[in-house]
């Protein structure tokens, strides 16, 4: 019986075709259904693929063949497959999507599977899979496999890892899709260093009855995926308690999350408690640190490969600046609320990190150039202290309130 699953099998067909018929042959044998996609950013002869080059790019396949350099026509090509993914999920033709690859060949495939739906399966095997690889992911869903050896040649053990991604991704295909979100579902951000204040919060939005997604702020993998979920309309609401990408934003840390960071629940008028949580820390590794130190700056290990660089005043500013842009949209249904006692439990009295001036020129800057309707509360507390947590909860329940006194105004209008 024929299955009614199909995936999309990516790969260059001009240099992996014998590696692409290989896992080609272990889907059939599950029943799966291929639809053979040849990103080869050469013209391939002979190829089987039921979608070439051609095809994939249209009126810019010559410009991919004269590109100046394989960047250029890499960027062609994956603009073009990014659009046939969309095409093809979004017309229901295919249900999941394989790709197998070096270094050059996963990144064009993984960043066409970036901005997919949630859940949709979504493989990549490449040598890349090993080391860092938020370059391929982006933060997303995308699970990678580790052939170990390079797909150069068949063998025993290209087989067995055939075999293991085809019943993973027949394991995927077998699960349900992911669920529309709960109607009342809220995110919270997260690091260890404000842990007592989410961990209080998360069990006072649970007993609120809400349905809580937290998100550590680890920048690529963090604040922007919790970004583009606002904008999918994952969220009633948002409790923003950690907002260290946006220092790492302005002084070059680690975990920048992009300008898009701050924005999304603002613009969407959902209910948006801000807090600048962990913000005088820039995330580091540790040979990056170096130089901080040099500078004679205030340096904490967090573990032995990630160190933490204490904010200064004129850094702190430049945050502030960001915060009340971004904060101040027409639509927006927001407050910011500050702990004046330290941002992080590395930022109390006693502690390394503990500069209230410069904690200051935060402060006084967002209260200088934040947008009137966008209140900004100054607490007398440290963010870790079960008040502050409370505090954040009853402020949140009071935008809740406000929209849906403002929904319950346009109904009666209309």
């Amino acid at each position: 019986m024929e299955s009614k699953k199909c995936v999309c099998l990516c790969a260059t067909i001009d240099t992996k075709a014998p590696q692409a018929c290989l896992l080609q042959e272990e889907l059939t044998r599950r029943n799966i259904r291929c639809l053979l996609v040849d990103i080869s950013l050469q013209r391939a002869e002979g190829s089987n693929a039921q979608i070439g080059p051609a095809q994939i790019l249209g009126d810019a396949y010559p410009a991919m063949l004269q590109a100046a350099s394989r960047s250029e026509a890499a960027a062609l090509m994956t603009h073009g497959l990014s659009a046939l993914f969309r095409e093809l999920t979004g017309s229901g033709t295919i249900d999941g999507i394989v790709g197998i690859g070096g270094g050059g060949g996963a990144s064009v495939i993984c960043k066409a599977m970036t901005g997919l739906p949630f859940g949709f399966p979504k493989l990549m095997v490449t040598p890349s899979a090993s080391g860092d690889t938020t370059w391929l992911t982006m933060g997303e869903d995308i699970l990678l496999i580790n052939p170990v050896v390079d797909l150069q040649a068949k063998n025993g053990m290209l087989r067995h890892i055939f075999a293991k991604t085809a019943a993973i991704l027949q394991a995927q295909l077998a699960t349900a899709p992911l669920a529309k979100p709960e109607e009342k579902a809220a995110a919270v951000t997260a690091f260890g260093v404000t842990t007592p204040c989410v961990n209080r919060c998360v069990s006072r939005l649970e007993e609120e009855g809400f349905t809580v997604y937290t998100f550590t702020a680890r920048g690529i993998s963090g604040g922007r995926i919790l970004e583009r979920m606002i904008q999918e309309g994952r969220f009633c609401a948002v409790l923003d308690i950690t907002t260290s990408e946006i220092i790492d934003e302005v002084a070059g840390g680690i975990y920048s999350a992009g300008e898009q960071r701050l924005r999304s629940a603002a613009a969407a008028g959902i209910p948006y408690v801000v807090v600048p949580g962990a913000l005088e820390m820039i995330n580091s590794t540790s040979g990056q640190s170096a130089g901080f130190q040099a500078q004679g700056r205030t340096i904490y290990a967090h573990t032995p490969q990630m160190h933490k660089i204490r904010a200064n005043a004129e850094e702190l500013t430049r945050a502030g600046e960001i915060f009340a842009q971004r904060l101040s949209h027409p639509n927006g249904n927001a407050c910011l609320c500050i702990p004046c006692r330290g941002f992080s439990s590395v930022n109390q009295k006693g502690k390394s990190f503990y500069d209230p001036e410069a904690d200051a020129a935060f402060i006084r800057t967002v209260q200088q150039r934040m947008d009137g309707q966008v209140p900004v509360y100054l607490a007398d507390l440290h963010i870790n202290d079960p008040a502050f947590a409370d505090l954040l909860i009853q402020h949140l329940l009071n935008l809740c309130a406000k929209q849906k006194c403002s929904a319950k105004e346009m109904r009666n209008r209309t």
